[in-house]
């Protein structure tokens, strides 16, 4: 799942590079950042559990705020 997101964000931001498409790239970005938001609150909830990820949980908090952002960005291009 995880090569399947890295690949579709680098369509959609290729697609970002040519103005006829820009906007179906910037709305495909908005989309795939809100789908894979849960999975940064899972990340989080897995860290505290028996399961330790090997980022600080400061880097786990502040990826929440940053999407928020990111998608902000993106719909600047829509």
């Amino acid at each position: 799942m995880i090569i399947i997101s890295g690949l579709a964000e680098i369509f959609l931001g290729s697609i970002i590079l040519f103005p006829p498409y820009r906007s179906y790239g910037a709305w495909g970005i908005i989309l795939l950042l809100i789908a894979i938001f849960p999975a940064n609150i899972y990340h989080i909830q897995m860290n505290k559990g028996a399961i330790k990820l090997k980022l600080p949980e400061w880097a786990l908090w502040l990826r929440l705020p940053v999407q928020f952002l990111l998608v902000w960005w993106a719909y600047l291009y829509t």
